[in-house]
């Protein structure tokens, strides 16, 4: 519903900027990790950047933004075995990362990382200029506390 895909049977979303005015985002200004990644046969770097023009930084800097130290240079292919699942979930978010969306949706995009490179990154997601919604089942109340809000989501069974 938050990327526009499905509307709510009952009530609406209403998105508000920080001085509380609703406003409409545009579906290219989401930034969508979802937990079932896609990777390309390509670099590491390619997989980051998507052959996207004017992006800010290096390859290399995203990739190191989210801890994972291997070779941008790297050739892989979808469905490398020789990446863990919690590498290839740093390659997906380094690539989410890299444009610069205002607003991220990341769906237990972390769910195969260790603990502590969970850290580091939640860490690094909370430091950035955007609007960061985060859905996960495990995170410590550590990892919590990072941020401002916690929302308890549970499906009611109709009676």
């Amino acid at each position: 519903m938050l990327l526009g895909n499905l509307q709510a049977e009952k009530g609406q979303i209403i998105f508000k900027d920080a001085a509380g005015q609703a406003f409409q985002p545009d579906s290219y200004s989401i930034g969508y990790l979802a937990q079932d990644l896609v990777l390309f046969p390509a670099t590491l770097a390619e997989n980051v950047t998507m052959h996207t023009p004017g992006l800010s930084a290096n390859p290399k800097d995203y990739l190191e933004t989210v801890g994972l130290q291997l070779d941008p240079q790297r050739q892989i292919t979808p469905d490398d075995l020789t990446l863990s699942g919690g590498q290839k979930q740093k390659l997906a978010l380094a690539r989410t990362l890299s444009h610069g969306f205002p607003l991220l949706l990341l769906d237990e995009s972390l769910s195969a990382v260790d603990r502590a490179g969970q850290d580091q990154i939640l860490w690094t997601l909370c430091q950035l200029p955007a609007t960061v919604i985060f859905v996960a089942h495990n995170l410590s109340p550590e990892q919590k506390a990072r941020f401002d809000r916690e929302i308890s989501l549970a499906k009611r069974e109709h009676v």
